[in-house]
């Protein structure tokens, strides 16, 4: 095909579409009527989702003021292009920046397209700044250095100046920019020192040179001059020069010989390793600290050995490649990204180091050697492991608090329906002949109730919320009692072992919760053993202290009572270690197990203050171990107990409060069974008003603790406000322990955990009417 053959549009078109720069079109309000594809590689946007945005949507929030002037400029002037700089929105949030013009090629005032074309300098402007910031850094570092430091143009004029040179020469930097620089130098020197500078703008290398110049105030001093030049094209434009007094030096030698302590010093107090080798990687100079980190003795000589030597040999293979390329590496030592190696110690141990290289150059140029930088971040890893294993920890110990609360939430309100029915099947029960057929039914019905209550009762053990009576007890007892029931759930295949501790080992706890955790933990192990085997439950101490480095940083420190299960079984993997916690997750076939054990124990040892250490590996046995506060016993209270008030079952008012209607109405109907006068109210409101309004005492408020509105606690502070001598019975699925740190009743909380049975309710009432 011809270039006569494409049509000018075609043409443009094609130019267009594969330019490097984004053109874009829009209206006289900004919005996109077209973008070429080169939008997807600058913005990393598709055409498509930008066509009908405002263009002024992209623009930063700083720039746009500047970019509605240039649009309203290309809209009032056409044909004139107003070029800024300004920085645009990527897809990626990021800003980048870009050269930019507006401009309405058709001459047009009343043209409705706008043409910007903008070209992505986001790198040339990175650099630019990277340029500046070096350049303030230098100019930085040139005011601070103590060494005199100028430039000299070719016609051997000062250029510049820092301001030990002003201090030095005892001249303004106004005063020395500019002036010939042999000028300051003592007359009888000038000859000699005119023959160097101009080896030094022919090309030639003068590595160093002494001059004496002549300060301000007419004072001689001695200078060590050192220089190198800088060039533009393989042309020389400009030599700088750093220069160091030697008055002392030329004056004493003992001067010297301080100066070289000096040095020696600075390099002795270096907490990293420096050492200097050859081209070959050997080691010519090391400063003391070499030795100490890499554990050698000060008699021991590591001049002449290979750095690579100090390397694990996994490592050297990788740190050969990074010494050869080394010359590709930025100039600025800011910029450079330290290498990670494992060094080995003179006694075979391996520690973490990160290194920092480059090459010993000649002024012109040649490397002659390298230096080493060592640092060791041993420490450094350990605690960047550390800190991710205790940010697992915490994503863990968060996803099952997250988890727990949503557990307790299904588990209260499903307490409140297991209520209804329980309490159905027990007034069935007993309104029904003896030999009525429908008793079998409705005691299946109850005993199906039961069992749900059982399952409501683990999920609120892992919330940490079940309702508990803990008790004092020696953790030793407590599982010898047990020993026989844990025995009829494993095989005969598999040996029980007991070890209790020699010393008593007292908790504060429920001790049905002690069943619980070794039922759940015994029966896992019972599961996870594939023939034979041994499941050995052991009792014993544990101090944790108060130290950063502690075993387990989550636990506060202090005394505890381990209870383990080890079993010798299949072990878990990565994945099921990771969610063991999780309710309802289990390895077990359907109908094997409802994957609430280890949740229990994991709520349970919440509850109690205490958390469960795992040990596993597959194919290599678990051990679970549930660490609990120890607690002492309280001295036994001396004097007889204060006799109870004689005050007959089945008689005085109730007003009973519960949101859920039909538990009201169950629950009303046992209580007036049993002999009591019962008022009722599906509101805590209404229970108020009508607390008020009835004429007769109110001996005892029965109520639920959450209820729309207003709380159980609420309720109870307002009637007994006007009814002093008001006594309260709460209901509730959650433990008192639970419910109490929403009030202020401490230890007076009396509760009656639900579900409930007549008997428990029955039970519950007169204890409570019994209490002075």
């Amino acid at each position: 095909m011809k270039y006569s053959d494409v049509t000018d549009a075609a043409l443009l078109r094609s130019l267009v579409e594969n330019s490097f720069d984004l053109t874009t079109v829009s209206d006289r309000e900004g919005n996109l009527l077209y973008v070429t594809p080169s939008v997807a590689r600058i913005l990393g946007y598709e055409a498509r989702d930008v066509l009908g945005k405002n263009i002024m949507s992209f623009v930063h929030p700083d720039d746009l003021e500047r970019v509605l002037e240039a649009f309203g400029r290309a809209i009032r002037m056409p044909g004139t292009l107003d070029p800024l700089v300004l920085r645009v929105r990527h897809s990626d949030q990021s800003w980048r920046v870009v050269e930019a013009a507006s401009n309405n090629l058709l001459d047009d005032p009343s043209v409705a397209g706008i043409v910007h074309n903008m070209r992505d300098i986001t790198a040339r402007h990175e650099a630019e700044m990277a340029v500046r910031l070096n350049e303030r850094k230098l100019r930085a570092y040139l005011d601070e250095a103590t060494d005199l430091i100028w430039t000299i143009d070719l016609q051997g004029r000062l250029t510049s100046v820092n301001a030990m040179a002003c201090a030095v020469l005892g001249y303004t930097a106004e005063e020395l920019v500019g002036r010939p620089a042999l000028e300051l130098v003592a007359s009888e020197r000038v000859p000699e020192l005119a023959v160097a500078l101009a080896e030094v703008i022919q090309g030639h290398s003068i590595e160093q040179v002494e001059a004496e110049v002549i300060t301000k105030q007419g004072n001689r001093v001695w200078l060590e001059i050192r220089g190198r030049t800088f060039r533009e094209g393989g042309a020389i434009v400009e030599i700088l020069q750093i220069a160091r007094d030697i008055t002392e030096r030329k004056q004493s030698e003992q001067a010297l010989r301080a100066s070289e302590a000096l040095y020696r010093s600075i390099l002795d107090s270096s907490p990293d390793a420096v050492a200097i080798t050859d081209m070959e990687g050997r080691v010519e100079i090391h400063s003391p600290s070499a030795l100490l980190m890499f554990g050698y003795k000060p008699t021991d000589i590591l001049h002449g050995r290979s750095v690579l030597e100090f390397l694990a040999a996994a490592d050297r293979d990788r740190a050969l490649a990074n010494i050869l390329k080394m010359p590709d590496r930025p100039a600025d030592r800011s910029q450079r990204v330290p290498d990670e190696y494992r060094a080995i110690r003179a006694d075979g141990s391996t520690f973490h180091v990160e290194v920092l290289g480059e090459f010993i150059r000649t002024e012109a140029g040649q490397p002659t050697g390298m230096v080493f930088d060592v640092r060791d971040i041993t420490e450094r890893r350990a605690a960047e492991a550390e800190r991710a294993r205790l940010e697992s920890a915490l994503a863990q110990a968060q996803k099952l608090e997250a988890v727990g609360r949503l557990a307790g939430g299904v588990a209260h309100d499903f307490n409140n329906m297991l209520g209804v029915i329980l309490a159905s099947a027990e007034l069935a029960l007993a309104a029904l002949d003896p030999a009525s057929p429908a008793r079998e039914e409705l005691g299946e019905i109850r005993e199906a109730a039961e069992r749900s209550a059982h399952l409501t009762r683990q999920l609120l053990a892992f919330a940490s919320k079940q309702a508990i009576a803990p008790g004092h007890l020696d953790l030793n007892e407590t599982v010898a009692r047990i020993l026989t029931m844990l025995r009829r759930l494993v095989r005969e295949d598999i040996r029980l072992v007991w070890k209790p501790n020699s010393r008593p080992c007292p908790v504060f706890m429920d001790p049905g919760q002690v069943d619980q955790i070794l039922t759940n933990l015994v029966v896992n192990a019972r599961d996870s053993i594939r023939g034979e085997g041994t499941i050995t439950i052991a009792v014993s101490p544990a101090d944790i202290p108060q130290s950063p480095d502690r075993p387990f940083p989550e636990a506060p420190a202090g005394q505890y009572v381990v209870l383990s299960v080890r079993d010798d079984g299949c072990g878990m993997d990565g994945v099921t270690r990771e969610r063991m916690f999780e309710p309802f997750f289990t390895t077990k076939q359907l109908g094997q197990g409802t994957g609430l054990g280890l949740a229990t124990v994991y709520g349970i040892a919440q509850q109690n203050g205490g958390f469960v250490e795992v040990e596993t590996e597959p194919g290599d046995g678990t051990a679970m171990s549930v660490y609990v506060p120890r607690r002492e016993p309280l001295p036994a209270a001396l004097g007889p107990h204060p006799n109870a008030a004689d005050q007959p079952a089945g008689t005085g008012t109730i007003l009973l409060v519960e949101d859920e209607a039909a538990l009201l109405r169950l629950t009303a109907k046992m209580l007036d069974g049993l002999g009591y006068t019962i008022l009722t109210s599906e509101d805590p409101r209404d229970a108020l008003k009508l607390a008020e309004a009835y004429p007769g005492a109110i001996d005892l408020l029965v109520t639920d603790v959450t209820m729309p509105g207003m709380n159980g606690f609420e309720l109870w502070k307002q009637l007994k406000a006007v009814r002093p001598a008001l006594r309260c019975l709460f209901m509730s699925g959650y433990s008192a322990a639970a419910i109490a740190q929403h009030s202020d009743l401490g230890a007076t909380l009396d509760l009656l955990p639900k579900p409930f049975s007549r008997e428990a309710l029955a039970n519950r009432v007169r204890e409570v009417f019994a209490r002075p």
